[in-house]
Order: C-alpha cells, then sequence, then structure tokens
C-alpha cells in the first residue's frame, strides 16, 4: 500500500479503505493545559472529511463511536441489571421458604412441649388445672398467615 503526499491512500478499487486520511502528528492539537498531553485530538471538522478519524471523536461533536459504544454499554447494563433483579427474586423466595419450614418445625415443637407439660399438670391434679384441650386452645403458637 501506498499515500500520496496529503497522506491518504492511492485510490486502489481493490482497497475498500480507499480515500481514508490516515492521521499524522500534525493532525493534532494540545488543549488549553499544555501540560497535559492527554488533551491531545484530531483537527478538522466532521463535514468535510479533512479530520482523521473523526468518526470516532471530534473536538466539536461527539463522535458516532462513542456514541454506539454508550448505547450498546447502556443497553448490556439494563441486561445485566434485568438479570441480577432475577436472582434477587429467587433468593428472596428462597429465604421465604426457608424462613415458613423454620416456623411451622419451631411451632410444632413448641406446642408439643406446651400440651406434655400441660398434661402433666393435669394428670398431677385433674381439679387445679384447665384441660389440655382448653390450655392449647387458648396458648398455642398459631400458624404464620
Amino acid at each position: 500500500m501506498s499515500f500520496d503526499s496529503n497522506g491518504n491512500w492511492v485510490a486502489d478499487p481493490t482497497n475498500v479503505m480507499a480515500g481514508f486520511k490516515v492521521p499524522t502528528a500534525s493532525s493534532y492539537t494540545l488543549g488549553t493545559d499544555t501540560s497535559d498531553m492527554a488533551t491531545a485530538y484530531p483537527t478538522g471538522s466532521a463535514t468535510t472529511g479533512d479530520a482523521s478519524w473523526n468518526f470516532l471523536s471530534n473536538k466539536d461533536q461527539q463522535g458516532y463511536g462513542s456514541l454506539g459504544l454508550g448505547a450498546a454499554s447502556g443497553l448490556f447494563n439494563a441486561w445485566l441489571g434485568m438479570q441480577q433483579y432475577g436472582v434477587a427474586k429467587d433468593s428472596l423466595a428462597a429465604s421465604k421458604n426457608q424462613f415458613a419450614l423454620n416456623y411451622e418445625a419451631q411451632r410444632t415443637t413448641t406446642n408439643a412441649d406446651l400440651q406434655d407439660r400441660q398434661a402433666a399438670r393435669v394428670a398431677s391434679n385433674p381439679t387445679a388445672y384447665q384441660s389440655v384441650g382448653d390450655y392449647m386452645a387458648q396458648n398455642s403458637v398459631k400458624a404464620a398467615t
């Protein structure tokens, strides 16, 4: 491949990038802060096509490359957020299920202990204590709603 005196590709029908201007050291200018060399950017206008890489960035307008990258990033972040939302919903459902199972097991154990204790009281002195059924109706741990 070869370039003309202006730094353009030599027109070649087999070259799909014919006419694309290659950036040179003279096509960059520094920003107002000369201590920061990272402020260099291509010169020229996007409408005249004389700037190198003006489709990616330009000092006068945001380039299409960064605009497209920002849109793709936004879409990816939205998709990732939906995935995280689904995982959070599954985690909450599992936590609720574990709580329900644990509550039911504790309720059953506590009610069995209360029933056994009242049955022992009634066995020791049947007239001094209320019946096991009445005691459990009044004092048992109720099921979760």
